[in-house]
């Protein structure tokens, strides 16, 4: 038996070892099935979206070497309990913006793919960013043009970081603060478009999975276990439920509760909005015209009898 051979069997050994203990703590969280969720996980493609949904379903999940990993090509569904995870495709192009990612009436299309939001409502979404490599321009201005083309989906947005499974939770905290505290980021108020907060999600390593190094597993599973059951709490609490009704606008211009009921579909507002422009006309005519008679007549009410009779008209029309 070689080398390699050893370290595979030892590999297998220290996660069926693992396993058993999950099982015996009686603490591994699931999503409810009666809480029905979903959440679809967008940006570039090696951010970890596929290792956020297969951790979902096994915390042990560990990737495969970087050099046989393929990227995903089209949105990919996976329900765990109540919670339906949707991996989706590189959604940036060469120069950063999002030219293969459109709203549609119908929901988001990605690549020519459609994902309908079902019932009409809008499900959540969660931007994934790598925080391995730090953060470059290039970075910042896909982020900037990811949170301009979302903006009206904010109240349903959520920040995931991934590959964190090396860090603690103060940790985690600190690195939070630190990504948002970005001058760039401040100016453009991204820490209030993602309106549901920041999560951070992670994965044994193979590194250490494949040097059987135990210390290093059971505190990186630690950690997938307390990201994933916060993961799971915040796509299925209460202000996850809240219902917001998707309406469509093929314009991204003005502000959001414009672009919320402007929609051509939206009768009673352009009923509302001709009748008030065709009132101030008649608005403006009676103000500047109707007191001066008003008054004429209670000051001269005998002239102004004697006036219309004599010209056979009615009052109204002096």
């Amino acid at each position: 038996m070689n080398v390699c051979e050893v370290s595979m069997e030892n590999s297998v050994v220290i996660l069926n070892d693992m396993r058993r203990k999950s099982e015996l703590d009686g603490n591994y969280s699931m999503p409810n099935k009666r809480r029905k969720q979903e959440i679809i996980l967008l940006g570039r493609s090696k951010m970890g979206k596929t290792t956020i949904q297969n951790v979902i379903y096994d915390s042990l999940y560990c990737p495969p070497q970087s050099q046989i990993r393929n990227s995903t090509l089209a949105p990919i569904a996976r329900r765990v309990g109540g919670l339906n995870i949707i991996d989706t495709p590189d959604i940036f192009d060469n120069h950063n913006t999002l030219s293969t990612c459109h709203v549609t009436q119908h929901g988001l299309a990605i690549d020519g793919f459609q994902i309908p939001f079902t019932s009409g409502n809008l499900p959540l979404f969660g931007f994934v960013f790598n925080i391995r490599q730090g953060i470059n321009s290039e970075d910042i201005t896909a982020i900037l043009n990811f949170k301009k083309k979302f903006t009206r989906f904010s109240r349903k947005m959520f920040l995931i970081l991934t590959h964190c499974e090396e860090k603690t939770e103060n940790q985690r905290l600190e690195l939070i603060e630190e990504f948002f505290n970005h001058s760039r980021f401040m100016d453009n108020h991204v820490r209030q478009f993602f309106e549901r907060g920041v999560l951070c999600m992670g994965c044994i390593r193979r590194e250490s999975l494949e040097s059987g190094n135990r210390k290093a597993l059971n505190f990186e599973h630690n950690q997938v276990l307390q990201m994933r059951a916060e993961f799971i709490r915040r796509c299925q609490d209460n202000d996850s439920a809240i219902v917001i009704p998707f309406t469509y606008s093929s314009t991204s211009r003005g502000p959001s509760f414009l672009r919320r009921y402007c929609s051509t579909d939206n009768y009673w507002f352009w009923f509302l909005y001709i009748l008030i422009w065709c009132s101030i006309p008649m608005i403006l005519f009676i103000y500047v015209h109707f007191p001066i008679r008003c008054d004429q007549k209670t000051r001269l009410p005998n002239a102004w009898k004697n006036y219309t009779e004599q010209n056979q008209c009615p009052a109204f029309f002096y």
